[in-house]
């Protein structure tokens, strides 16, 4: 990000953000919608998220932006540059041919298994969630919120894989699967008194979520889960004090 896009770079900068989905091409992302249906067939939560040709040209331009800005943050000030603008229209111009020729952009697709699905809404899972973010090598993050059974074993309740970079957005949509996979309440908790209609297995004060502290995900989750605990996760705090503080 240093040299001024060229129309190369932000095509394969777009092909790196956004899965296509083609009717002719039967390859890649094509393939998502028949899966997304027979994993439902077979009791899995599965779906595919779709995004507007709007919304891609915006999430590719702040995924590019807050990349560099992170690499200019290295740099002394006086070499510091700004984000070009030509790279905003040169993103816009691939999007809008892209869109032009029939197009389909997909962000993200998340799935979980019907046996967690069964466990978390018969509570028979801790009420302590963790989520993190791996992120991709070329762009893109794949987010996971796990939980505990009696037996102190892992329960992966679901799995996002996204094109976007790790963001707010990215977290919605995720968090957004999540609440729509589990959305049944235990059925013993039902006569709870202190229970609301809005309330689930997630969205209740028993409930806490561990994070890394990641804005956009406390963002998302604090948006789609209310009534929700956050936690923030004491080894990512101590490792940023660590590297970061202790940086300076």
């Amino acid at each position: 990000m240093h040299k001024k896009p060229t129309s190369s770079i932000a095509l394969r900068v777009r092909n790196a953000c956004i899965l296509q989905v083609h009717g002719e091409s039967k390859n890649g992302a094509a393939r998502l919608p028949a899966i997304e249906a027979e994993m439902r067939r077979v009791g899995y939560f599965a779906k595919v998220h779709y995004a507007s040709k709007d919304e891609m040209i915006k999430f590719t331009v702040n995924a590019l932006k807050a990349k560099h800005d992170a690499i200019q943050r290295g740099v002394k000030k006086s070499e510091r540059t700004k984000f070009p603008i030509t790279a905003v229209e040169e993103i816009a111009l691939r999007f809008n041919q892209s869109h032009a020729d029939g197009f389909v952009y997909v962000a993200a697709f998340s799935f979980c298994s019907p046996s967690s699905i069964q466990m978390a809404s018969n509570d028979v899972l801790h009420a302590i969630s963790a989520s993190d973010a791996a992120h991709g090598f070329l762009g893109g993050c794949h987010m996971q919120t796990n939980m505990l059974d009696a037996a102190a074993q892992v329960v992966p309740v679901m799995t996002t894989v996204s094109v976007l970079n790790e963001s707010k957005n990215a977290w919605r949509m995720h968090y957004e699967a999540l609440a729509e996979a589990h959305s049944k309440v235990a059925p013993h908790e039902l006569s709870d008194p202190g229970l609301t209609s809005d309330e689930t297995p997630f969205n209740t004060w028993r409930h806490h979520m561990v994070m890394d502290g990641n804005a956009g995900g406390c963002l998302a989750f604090a948006k789609t889960f209310p009534e929700a605990n956050l936690v923030p996760c004491s080894r990512h705090m101590a490792s940023n004090v660590k590297t970061v503080c202790g940086a300076q």
